[in-house]
């Protein structure tokens, strides 16, 4: 089985991924903080081989990466197969915006592929 992903889960994650990342870097630095992951961060935290595992080929055709990463976000959320507390937990573990964003996406994938 692999994962169907859709625009509309794309802007979801998007608004997800922003708030988690703003949230455990905001813990981890100890201070308020408010970012916006760029799309070039979310090109460079995971390879297209690793994606590619674990969505649906057809995915490819209409989304690109980054929205298919703030997809699955959205997606392990929305099933209830991962929490906001436990992204923002991973995000926690970064001190940078790129960082977080990794801890996000490696915790995402790990989870989806407990669960395919």
């Amino acid at each position: 089985m692999k994962v169907v992903v859709s625009k509309g889960l794309a802007k979801l994650g998007d608004a997800v991924l922003n708030f988690v990342v703003s949230a455990g870097i905001s813990i981890s630095l100890g201070k308020p903080e408010g970012v916006k992951v760029a799309d070039k961060i979310l090109r460079k935290s995971i390879s297209k081989d690793q994606i590619e595992k674990i969505v649906n080929k057809s995915s490819f055709k209409n989304m690109k990466i980054e929205d298919i990463i703030e997809a699955l976000i959205a997606y392990v959320w929305v099933n209830g197969w991962i929490t906001i507390d436990e992204l923002i937990s991973a995000a926690a573990q970064g001190r940078t915006v790129e960082e977080s964003t990794r801890k996000v996406i490696e915790k995402t994938i790990n989870v989806i592929k407990t669960k395919i």
